[in-house]
């Protein structure tokens, strides 16, 4: 008889959390939305522009690999879990990528917007009753020419250039990322992509006449920083029947006048309470006391102001005042240490003011130091010439001049400041609403600054790895529904948690509890979920399903995704 070698191999493909993902976006349609908005009557492609870009979101909630990378990392799942067939995935390069993000340019990325945020919430039942906008700057590395603000193929194109920085690198140019999320879960439901230089003062009649449009409503609560706090802007929203809370800046007469009024006056507070500190690493209980009231005087537009006092806040502009009004004064010492060294490059009076103003400016002591000048004179007879002096040596008499600096403190300011310390102001035109819950609604504020925070860091927006302007504007495009996706997992989760009672869940290392999970977290959890065949002579003679442990499938319970799927397939 003859033996047959036989040889046996395993082979693995990649589950992960794909399965989680697609679940969303099959709820979320987003494989017809884009479909039909996209363009692709063209039959020599190979891979259906739409679901590239398909592919290109899943990446980047997911794997947040390089465009370039994108082949590789899709080889690793299993095709039945992919939007292309395992015979497709050798036609994707960052040739094919490129220009599937230029028929997303050239598509109606408004409309495509519009639709894609009303199904989510539709289908996921978002409160849009309350919403949140902020802008950040996204900073690029290079030259960028292609960037000018130019029209290409019929739209105009975002101008990137030098800005207000936000991420402070003034050298480098940028664009504003304005957002707009929802109370409910912080959903971004709005994004626009604006030149460099816009100021964001400028943008919100704008986006909030689109809000509008969006949800066919105006009865929404928009909330904003101090930048909303412009007369013809919240004229415009209120007298469209909108309602707003912001900030009220400190560069208005309001402000200052409040200010100046409970350094005479006893303040009445309306409200006020106490509250643990979520994030407290004491071991006893730390309390956090807030205080509310309504001013005594609107604002000269006629609006509501309210004053809010925090004990946190209030020991924070102490020690923030007391700090740089220390640090300005080493300063002041320092320098007149410099002035006092005859190799001092400081020898004339202007010199000196300029160095004065520059500490002031940079310690933004202003309100409290100020400084005063003094002059020293010394007679310095020296020879004229060289040599030993003798009897027909010349001497000539020069005045010299020698500069002291000293700064002082105006006390009566300081003390003046510290009757309003802790406070700030909110102007608004709720007047059905309580102090408090006007408070409550703003201070959600936060968990948009935390969606642009993920935008920057967990999806690390840059650098990106392309060069036109069209494409970088197609792939934000892509950005803002990876956000919105996983914005929605998030929520998902957490709401779920809330209907079961559970105040946390263990999904940290070594099954430490986790009371917000968020979607990078929960999706980590199924990294290394594979499949795997068992394959004899090039014939699969067993397949080996993944086991998932109680904590995968808590979290899929959670999501209301059978644990099944992950052995249908």
């Amino acid at each position: 008889m003859t033996d047959v070698k036989q040889e046996f191999d395993l082979q693995s493909k990649q589950f992960g959390s794909l399965l989680i993902i697609n679940h969303f976006l099959e709820r979320l349609n987003l494989s017809n939305l884009l479909k039909n908005a996209i363009n692709y009557s063209d039959n020599s492609h190979k891979i259906e522009p739409y679901k590239c870009l398909l592919l290109i979101v899943m990446n980047l909630i997911d794997g947040r690999k390089p465009l370039y990378e994108i082949r590789e990392w899709t080889a690793e799942f299993t095709p039945q879990i992919l939007p292309i067939g395992a015979d497709q995935i050798e036609h994707l390069n960052d040739d094919r990528i490129g220009r599937d993000l230029d028929k997303l340019f050239d598509a109606d990325r408004a409309s495509l917007q519009t639709n894609i945020v009303l199904q989510a919430i539709k289908e996921f039942g978002i409160n849009v009753d309350e919403l949140h906008n902020d802008s950040t700057t996204i900073t690029f590395t290079g030259k960028y020419k292609d960037a000018n603000g130019d029209t290409k193929r019929g739209k105009k194109t975002v101008f990137m250039t030098n800005g207000h920085n936000k991420d402070h690198r003034p050298d480098l140019k940028q664009i504003l990322w304005i957002l707009t999320v929802t109370a409910d879960g912080a959903v971004p439901i709005r994004y626009e992509a604006c030149d460099g230089n816009t100021t964001d003062d400028t943008t919100h009649v704008e986006t909030w006449n689109t809000l509008c449009k969006l949800l066919g409503r105006r009865d929404f609560i928009y909330i904003a920083d101090s930048k909303l706090c412009v007369t013809d802007t919240m004229k415009h929203i209120a007298g469209n029947d909108g309602f707003f809370i912001t900030i009220l800046p400190a560069t208005r007469k309001e402000e200052q006048d409040f200010r100046d009024y409970v350094v005479t006056h006893k303040i009445e507070w309306h409200e006020e309470w106490e509250k643990e500190k979520s994030r407290s690493t004491q071991k006893r209980k730390s309390l956090e006391k807030w205080r509310i009231v309504d001013s005594h005087l609107p604002s000269a537009e006629g609006f509501r102001i309210i004053w809010v006092w925090n004990s946190t806040k209030e020991k924070c502009d102490q020690e923030s005042r007391h700090n740089s009004i220390k640090k300005a004064h080493k300063l002041f010492e320092q320098l007149e240490e410099r002035l006092q060294n005859k190799r001092s490059r400081i020898r004339t009076r202007e010199g000196v003011v300029k160095a004065a103003d520059k500490i002031i400016t940079d310690t933004g002591t202003g309100r409290w130091v100020d400084y005063s000048i003094k002059e020293d004179t010394e007679r310095i007879i020296r020879q004229v010439g060289k040599g030993r002096p003798g009897l027909n040596t010349n001497y000539v008499s020069e005045t010299k001049v020698y500069f002291h600096v000293s700064c002082y403190i105006n006390s009566d300011l300081v003390k003046h400041d510290a009757h309003s310390d802790g406070m700030f102001p909110l102007i608004t035109n709720c007047k059905e609403f309580s102090c408090r819950t006007v408070l409550e609604k703003y201070k959600y504020q936060p968990r948009l600054e935390k969606r642009h925070e993920q935008l920057k860091t967990v999806y690390n927006v840059t650098p990106f790895w392309l060069n036109s302007v069209t494409r970088i504007e197609a792939f934000l495009f892509l950005y803002f529904v990876a956000l919105l996706v996983q914005s929605i997992i998030e929520r998902a989760v957490r709401q779920s948690m809330e209907r079961n009672g559970f105040e946390s869940i263990p999904i940290y290392p070594e099954s430490r509890e986790c009371r917000s999970p968020t979607t990078d977290r929960i999706l980590s959890l199924f990294e290394k979920v594979h499949y795997h065949d068992l394959i004899r002579n090039g014939t699969i003679i067993q397949t080996f399903q993944p086991r998932l442990n109680e904590i995968q499938q808590l979290v899929l319970k959670l999501l209301d995704i059978p644990v099944e799927v992950y052995q249908k397939i």
